[in-house]
């Protein structure tokens, strides 16, 4: 059964006085290639191939990037893994994690990546696809949380759109009034320095409290 809900609420750390509305796309794939032995010398091998089919794609995949632009609307990727072995079979895998702005489809990017790869005589293999996705600062769950702010901070709320990628993008698909809140700092994600402030936390229960009744008398 598909999911209708009214309205949706993410939570991922934007500040407790910050709305997130958009959050870049991602390709998750994995290059790899192996044979039965040979010399070095004579034949580079395939951790070589991957490392270079890798490399190829960094670099065609980020090559239109304008530092300029927000960060939503940029292109990136990093290697997220990558193993080899030299002795008897050899075989090398490479996972590389590419960020999609607003606008890139990500059926033509994996097209574009295969093209690449593969001219190194290399398999690749795509496990995740998902859309960039950005609503509108007059979204109704985004206009109910920068109401909320301004009544509990008694300031304009900061609007973010981020470099990531979150279940936001995957909720998209359900077409209702969508946003992202939560207290924290998202610099500090997945550091030994991530932490939560308990007078933060309060703050966003606070703003939580005040902006679900603006949200559902928005909806009705």
């Amino acid at each position: 059964m598909r999911h209708a809900p009214e309205a949706c609420l993410v939570g991922e750390p934007s500040g407790s006085d910050g709305v997130t509305l958009g959050y870049r796309g991602r390709i998750f794939c994995t290059l790899e290639a192996r044979d039965g032995g040979a010399h070095r010398s004579g034949d580079a091998g395939p951790h070589t191939a991957c490392l270079r089919g890798a490399a190829a794609v960094l670099d065609s995949w980020e090559r239109g990037d304008d530092p300029t632009r927000p960060v939503i609307e940029r292109p990136s990727g990093a290697v997220a893994f990558m193993e080899g072995r030299e002795e008897g079979e050899r075989r090398g895998r490479v996972e590389l994690d590419l960020r999609l702005p607003l606008g890139a489809e990500p059926e033509r990017v994996v097209q574009e990546v295969r093209e690449v790869a593969e001219r190194w005589g290399v398999t690749v293999y795509f496990s995740e696809k998902v859309r960039a996705h950005l609503v509108p600062r007059d979204d109704l769950a985004v206009r109910a949380l920068r109401g909320a702010i301004r009544q509990v901070f008694g300031r304009a709320p900061r609007l973010l759109a981020k470099g990531g990628t979150a279940d936001f993008n995957l909720a998209a698909s359900w077409g209702c009034p969508l946003a992202a809140y939560g207290p924290g700092d998202s610099r500090l994600d997945h550091t030994a320095e991530e932490r939560l402030p308990l007078e933060e936390f309060r703050a966003a229960v606070a703003v939580l409290q005040e902006a679900l009744p603006r949200l559902w008398r928005e909806e009705a």
